[in-house]
């Protein structure tokens, strides 16, 4: 199935908090600000700078920087490294808040709370094994 792709006004959208947030104006500034979060994610092992790359890759796609398959693709190779440098969905979790106090100034509370409860709730998507093989299907 094809995925439903946003409006033309969400795209403007999309490209200028884009463009506010992280300078992203083309594909080449989206290149360069991916390649620096990426950069940044290895040398401190931060899941708040991995997490930062695999939503930017998102809106990359939205904004019409990258193609659907260009995104996914490069979203998977930086899935396989979230995976071979944290140890589980809690790891990943605790570094990623540790990332958001340190990078935003404020507490994570609100964010950990919400980690608890997707936890405890019925579609619990932190179920999935954080070993699960992951594999290109598209």
């Amino acid at each position: 199935s094809t995925p439903i792709k946003s409006s033309a006004a969400s795209d403007v959208y999309k490209r200028q908090m884009l463009k506010q947030s992280w300078g992203v104006t083309d594909r080449d500034s989206a290149d360069e600000a991916l390649n620096e979060l990426l950069e940044s994610a290895k040398e401190s092992g931060s899941a708040w700078d991995y997490s930062r790359a695999e939503s930017n890759l998102g809106f990359y796609y939205l904004a019409d920087y990258y193609t659907e398959k260009e995104a996914l693709d490069k979203a998977l190779e930086v899935a396989k490294e979230i995976q071979s440098t944290f140890e589980s969905w809690d790891s990943f979790v605790q570094s990623y808040l540790e990332g958001y106090e340190a990078g935003s100034g404020d507490t994570s509370g609100d964010r950990e709370e919400i980690y608890e409860n997707l936890k405890a709730c019925q579609w619990n998507p932190y179920s999935v094994s954080w070993n699960t093989k992951l594999k290109k299907n598209w």
